[in-house]
Parts: structure tokens; sequence; C-alpha cells
């Protein structure tokens, strides 16, 4: 059976965690259940054995719990390795935005839930409390003769210049109790293409999945990292943007006769593009997670007057022209996003109707050698527009204006942000000093 998504819960007592799991193995061996091979003759062949991989409800760092590693080395060292060991992919130099560690990860709650947490459009993780737990049975009598608790993350990495996913995964913070350390665990990160896109295969090499023993994992801990690469060729787009969708998905799973509850993680979606918008800029073609809504940042010490205007618009529209009522204007950090338009003739069609703006309140603006600032940006579906008057024009100096609108163009090529194909990537403005 399939468990559930592990989610955070106020701490249980060891105890209780033993009990329920032995009732309910008590409960599986009256069922069909695939049992370990007996050994030996006799009464030996009433018992069996069940390896169990479920979610982990007891804190890592509970008193008491579990037993230091170096009391295992000794069993450890007479593990063999699993033939799989690789190193990084290639990665690009990654800021602090587009780079993500794995305690950081688990520092978000939103990682153990559901698609995980988004810190950017290029990197995103999900989180895993693991338990695998050993249960020998006697007739109709079981009991936990082994456990372990420890936690898995995945960080995910796009790219921009190439149709590329990367997933750097560790498994840490182990705690071992009693024969555990010999069971196999099976972990993997695979990469499915959505129904109607192309295939997403394997790059160079780097795939899972990675079996060996519990004990071996738990003595690598942080140390070693496994690493999973995947690309989506352009062929298996769609639209003038070459666009594809697929999915990535952790799975753990315990690896004998007996094991029960191989765990599937839930999707982290991805998305492939070769925009030739963005293909004909440094960004080349590229993958992003598109789940996530990014801000565009803009500094009032740089573009003080553009500034100043979109901050009117966005908190006090009724300060704006043109008039209307009951005017509210998206793009805010917490409001309604702004959403990407790439195609040119609803841009200049926006700018027309801006200008008329601009001549209408501001007959003598362009005499003054200013530019008509439009806000939300003409290169958005928000853009000006006659019918809903939910936008703001206002003459500023044209260095600022232009500025700012570099400023934008900049935003849209490197984080990703598409606009055509019926896809208008949404996206937040905010002003810092």
């Amino acid at each position: 059976m399939r468990s559930d998504r592990p989610t955070h819960r106020r701490p249980r007592r060891r105890g209780a965690v033993t009990a329920l799991v032995t009732a309910l193995l008590t409960l599986a061996t009256a069922v069909a259940v695939t049992p370990a091979r007996a050994a030996g003759t006799g009464d030996a062949a009433a018992r069996r054995d069940y390896v169990l991989l479920a979610p982990a409800h007891v804190p890592l760092t509970e008193p008491g719990h579990g037993q230091p590693l170096d009391q295992l080395l000794g069993r450890i060292r007479a593990m063999e390795p699993g033939p799989h060991e690789n190193h990084a992919p290639r990665t690009a130099k990654r800021s602090g935005q587009d780079d993500l560690p794995a305690y950081e990860c688990r520092e978000q709650d939103a990682a153990f839930h559901d698609q995980g947490y988004g810190k950017s459009r290029f990197v995103t993780c999900q989180a895993f409390h693991l338990h695998p737990t050993h249960v020998t049975c006697w007739w109709i009598f079981c009991s936990v003769t082994g456990s372990a608790d420890a936690e898995m993350t995945d960080v995910q990495y796009g790219h921009n210049v190439r149709r590329e996913v990367d997933v750097v995964q560790v498994l840490d913070n182990w705690r071992l109790e009693g024969d555990i350390a010999e069971v196999p665990l099976s972990v993997d990160v695979t990469c499915t293409a959505r129904p109607g896109f192309g295939p997403s295969v394997v790059d160079s090499g780097f795939g899972g999945p990675y079996v060996q023993p519990i004990g071996l994992w738990a003595a690598e801990g942080s140390i070693t990292s496994r690493y999973y690469s995947f690309r989506q060729d352009s062929a298996g787009g769609i639209g003038s943007a070459l666009i594809s969708y697929a999915d990535l998905a952790a799975h753990v799973s315990v690896i004998g006769e007996g094991a029960a509850n191989p765990y599937d993680g839930p999707n982290s979606g991805i998305r492939c593009d070769s925009a030739s918008y963005l293909v004909s800029t440094a960004s080349g073609e590229g993958c992003v997670f598109p789940w996530v809504t990014e801000t565009l940042h803009l500094h009032r010490a740089d573009h003080p007057e553009s500034a100043d205007h979109i901050v009117t618009a966005q908190y006090h529209p009724d300060q704006t022209v043109p008039d209307a009522p009951n005017k509210q204007i998206p793009g805010a950090p917490g409001a309604a996003p702004l959403h990407r338009v790439a195609d040119q003739s609803a841009i200049d069609a926006h700018r027309v109707v801006a200008v008329a703006a601009c001549l209408k309140y501001f007959p003598d603006y362009a005499h003054e050698g200013l530019d008509c600032d439009e806000y939300p940006f003409a290169s958005t579906l928000e853009g000006a527009d006659d019918n809903l008057k939910n936008y703001s024009v206002e003459p500023i100096h044209d260095w600022d204006n232009r500025g700012s609108g570099g400023r934008l163009s900049g935003f849209y090529q490197n984080r990703r942000i598409l606009g055509s194909d019926f896809t208008n990537d949404p996206f937040h403005v905010q002003i810092d000093p």
C-alpha cells in the first residue's frame, strides 16, 4: 500500500508508535502479506519478518531515541556499498536567490507538503521524514526488532541555456535502533513527461535508483549526495515556444521479502521552453518551476520617479489618472499579480491607450522632455485599457523611465517569464529603498 504524504504533527511517545505498528502488523498476519523465507524447521517456520516504510512522527532529537552511529560501526563496516556512485552534474554558478542548501530547505514548513517549497523559479525542494521499521512475528505475536528515523531532502534546480533539471538528494540526521542497519533501502527520483509532451530522459547517466543497507546510508549522512539530471528536448514541445511539461517525484522503498509500504512522493512540476524571444538572448532555452511566482524588485535609489509612480498606483489608485470609480491596480506583493504578454501588437495597443491618456491629462509633457510612464506595464495583460481604466499614467524623465524598462526586460529574460502560447507567467512588483 502507498502511504500518505508526511505532515508535521505534535510529537508522540515512542511507545505509542511502536504499539500502533505492532497492532497493525498483528492484523496483517491474518491477511495475504508476503512472508520472508523462514530459516530452519519446526517452530522457526512460524516466524514472519516484515519491513515497513512509514512517516516519522517522533522528534529525531528525542532523548534516548536510537543508538549513536559509533555503536553500529562494526556492523556497518561489514556491509558492501551499492554499485551506484556519481558526481554532481554540471551546474551554473548560482546566486543566493537560486541557491538552496538542504538545511535551509528543511526550515521551510512548505517543504514537507505537496510540491514543496519554491525559493525561486530555478530552485525548489521537497523534504521527507522517513521511518523504516523491522517487525518480527511469531504466529500472531509481533514485535519491533529494529527501526530508523531520517530526513530526506531533494533540492531541485532548473536552468537557463539548456532544457535540463537537476536534483541533489541528501539523506541525513539518522537514528538507528536494533537490527535495522542491514535492511536495504532504495531511493530514486524520476521525471515523467505529462501526457501530450515529449519524453523526459536521464541526462549524462545521472539517475537512480540507488540501493544500499540503511547502515551505509546512515554512515554517509550528509557527506554523500545522490545526483539526478533530466532533460526534455525541444522536439517534445508544443506551440511556437516549444513548451513541454513534466513532473519530478521521489520514491523510497525497502528491499526484500516481506517488504511493504513503498512511498511515492508528490509531484513537483517543471516546464521547459525554447521561446524565440528568450532564445535570442543570453538566456537561451531553459527549464523552470512555473508554480513559483517571482517578484520584480525596483530600487527607489535607481529609479526614483518610476518607483514613486508604481507605489502610488499600487496603494493609492484613487490619486492616479485616468479617473475611474472603484479603481484597483494589481501587481503589489500579496495582491493580484501581473502577467507578461510578449505579443508586440498587444504591447503597442496598451501604449497607444497610455499615450492618449498622457496627452489628455498632461498635454505639454512631451515638450518638457518627459516620457509617458504607464503602470501596469504595457508588456502585461493588465496594461492600459480604456474599458477597465485600472491603470495609471504619469510623465517622468526619460532616463528614469528607460532605466526601469531595462530592469523589467532583464527580469523577463533572467527569470524566464513567458508571455505567449496561452502561457502568461504571473509576477509581482516591489519597490525597495
